[in-house]
């Protein structure tokens, strides 16, 4: 197994590092995905609010591609994203 999905592995049974709550999606929040992907290549975010799967996706996907980054899968209300 490569170190990438190694990675992906551990980060799907720890807990979400970034949580996204009322106030969606901000700057702040862009910039800690950023800095948290920067130190550890892989993360888990969580959506707490209500959201559909397909709102989910599109969200999640949207993130990632503002933020040149790869969306590894999609999972109720998480998501992974890892460094390209």
């Amino acid at each position: 197994m490569t170190r990438n999905k190694n990675k992906i592995n551990e980060v799907r049974l720890n807990a979400s590092l970034v949580r996204i709550g009322k106030k969606g999606i901000t700057d702040e929040l862009i910039e800690e995905i950023d800095l948290q992907l920067s130190r550890r290549e892989v993360i888990k975010i969580r959506y707490l609010l209500d959201i559909s799967k397909q709102d989910l996706v599109r969200l999640a996907k949207g993130i990632a591609s503002s933020m040149n980054v790869n969306l590894v899968e999609v999972r109720g209300k998480t998501f992974i994203l890892s460094k390209n």
